[in-house]
C-alpha cells in the first residue's frame, strides 16, 4: 500500500510530459488517477498513461477536457468525483509551448492562445477544484510553473509571463484558502530531458 492509497488525483495534461510523470508517480503511490487531457496518446509515443497505470495494477481513467473551457473542466471534475468516489488532489500541468523569439514579432493570437491554456486553464482547474475542496476541508492543488517564472529570459516573454502568472495565481489561492484545509503549491521545475 502506497502513501496515496484511497486517494484520487485529477491530472490535467497527464497524457504527456511532466503531467504523465506525475500521473505515473501518483499511481505508484496507490492513488486512483484521472488523466484529463485533450489527447489520449502521449506526445512521446507509447501506451496512453491510463493504460500504463492499469497494466501495472492501478486504477486510472482518461477524460477528454479542454482546460480553457470552464464547463468542460467543471464537468470533468464532477465526472471524476462520481466515477472515482472522491477527489483529493488536482495537478494543473496542461500546457502548450508559447511563441518564442523577439516580443516585437509575436503574433497576438499566439500569445492569447498560450495564456488561455497555461494561465486560464490553471485558474479554471483550481477554481473548480476549490469548489469541492473548501466544503470538504481537504484537497491539494499542485500547479506547474517553471524556473522561468522567476527570471527574465530573452526570446521567451510569452512563456515567462505565463509561468509568472501561474505562480501569482497559486500564491493568491493559497493565501485565500489556507484556513480551509486546502493547500495550493506551485512546482517550478527547470530544464528536463525528454525521453
Amino acid at each position: 500500500m502506497g502513501v496515496l492509497s484511497d486517494k484520487v488525483a485529477f491530472i490535467t495534461g497527464g497524457s504527456s510530459g511532466i503531467g504523465r510523470a506525475a500521473a505515473l508517480r501518483f499511481a505508484e503511490e496507490g492513488a486512483a488517477v484521472v488523466i484529463a487531457s485533450r489527447r489520449e496518446i502521449p506526445h512521446e509515443g507509447g501506451l496512453p498513461t491510463h493504460e500504463l497505470i492499469r497494466a501495472a495494477g492501478g486504477k486510472a481513467e482518461f477524460m477528454a477536457v479542454d482546460v480553457t473551457d470552464g464547463a468542460s473542466v467543471e464537468g470533468a471534475l464532477s465526472q471524476a468525483i462520481d466515477r472515482m468516489g472522491g477527489l483529493h488532489a488536482v495537478v494543473c500541468s496542461a500546457g502548450v509551448p508559447g511563441p518564442a523569439g523577439d516580443s516585437r514579432d509575436v503574433e497576438v493570437d499566439a500569445f492569447d492562445q498560450h495564456l488561455a491554456v497555461n494561465v486560464r486553464g490553471t485558474f479554471l482547474c483550481a477554481q473548480h477544484a476549490l469548489k469541492h475542496f473548501v466544503p470538504s476541508r481537504y484537497g491539494k492543488i499542485i500547479t506547474l510553473s517553471s524556473n522561468f517564472g522567476h527570471v527574465g529570459v530573452s526570446g521567451l516573454a510569452t512563456y515567462r509571463a505565463a509561468k509568472a502568472a501561474v505562480i501569482g495565481l497559486t500564491r493568491a489561492s493559497r493565501s485565500s484558502t489556507e484556513r480551509t484545509g486546502s493547500i495550493s503549491i506551485a512546482s517550478a521545475p527547470g530544464p528536463r530531458r525528454r525521453q
